[in-house]
């Protein structure tokens, strides 16, 4: 019976260990989002500072350009959203792992 909690324990530790660094991961995600998010609200902010009076081709170039930057905010925001959620479904399989060897 020793040797069958002793496999318990370590499988125990194991699964804690991985929710520990996927808890870990997912605040270094939140973290990079919202330095993601500084950066784009101060393009955002000079976006409607410096480009409201520019005319012809400057403008042109600029609107294609900010619509590729507003489609892949978006992409971002949206697969952010999606890692996270995998995350911690994760962290709640992990979980159950350590409650069915407890």
């Amino acid at each position: 019976m020793q040797d069958e909690e002793i496999f318990k324990q370590r499988q125990r530790d194991k699964y804690q260990r991985e929710i520990r660094a996927l808890k870990r991961y997912a605040l270094q995600l939140g973290d990079s989002m919202t330095t993601f998010q500084r950066a784009v609200n101060e393009y955002e902010g000079g976006e409607r500072s410096y480009t409201k009076k520019w005319k012809g081709r400057s403008n042109d170039g600029y609107t294609l350009i900010d619509s590729e930057i507003k489609a892949a905010k978006s992409s971002v925001i949206t697969k952010k959203g999606q890692l996270v959620a995998e995350v911690y479904a994760e962290i709640s399989r992990l979980q159950e792992k350590v409650a069915y060897y407890s």
